[in-house]
């Protein structure tokens, strides 16, 4: 785990020096929404500066405009709607597309088990998350090695499935100057670090 950190903190610091002649800076998000050659909307890290903290995807809600050149673009963004999970305090954050913003959602936690530090641990292994069954939720959280069930209100499962879902981690470059248009993306969740 600590070398992944490490290759992921050297990534971050070579993705900010590929722009820094451009004055700009990176943020790092969840994708809730994403349409193809136009845009992305990221809820942003909130902690993105704390050392040794996972992120808190429960910040900013931020569109930016794709980047101009194809090559500054990695693999599209899945899209959803689950942020964070807060299991000790029965609460999971999602982004409501309807209202467009970050809510907490109290929940019934059913089960927990926060020792699955492999997707191919055989409770998770060949399994599509979420699971949705019987007004019962089941996600796998890998970065808190956590597979947990629960049950929202009724009121919340009409919000939707993709409610349930992680997004994509995603992190983009831009210049000061233009807040709004990217320089480039980079998708993290779907970026093998140690493919050559």
């Amino acid at each position: 785990m600590k070398t992944r950190i490490l290759i992921v903190s050297l990534m971050v610091f070579a993705f900010a020096l590929a722009g820094c002649d451009l004055k700009g800076d990176v943020e790092q998000g969840r994708a809730v929404a994403f349409e193809s050659g136009k845009s992305v909307t990221l809820v942003l890290d909130k902690i993105r500066d704390a050392k040794g903290k996972k992120g808190d995807y429960t910040g900013d809600i931020v569109t930016y405009k794709l980047p101009l050149e194809k090559k500054d673009m990695g693999a599209d963004p899945a899209t959803g709607c689950l942020l964070k999970i807060d299991a000790d305090n029965s609460t999971v954050y999602v982004y409501d597309k309807n209202e467009k913003k970050v809510r907490a959602l109290k929940v019934t936690v059913k089960d927990k088990d926060n020792t699955i530090d492999s997707r191919r641990h055989p409770k998770v292994a060949g399994k599509k998350f979420p699971e949705i069954k019987d007004g019962n939720v089941t996600v796998y959280a890998p970065s808190q090695k956590l597979l947990i069930t629960f049950t929202p209100s009724q009121e919340d499962m009409e919000l939707g499935d993709d409610t349930w879902k992680y997004g994509d981690e995603v992190r983009v470059a831009f210049m000061k100057a233009d807040k709004t248009q990217l320089i480039r993306l980079m998708n993290v969740t779907k970026t093998d670090i140690f493919k050559r």
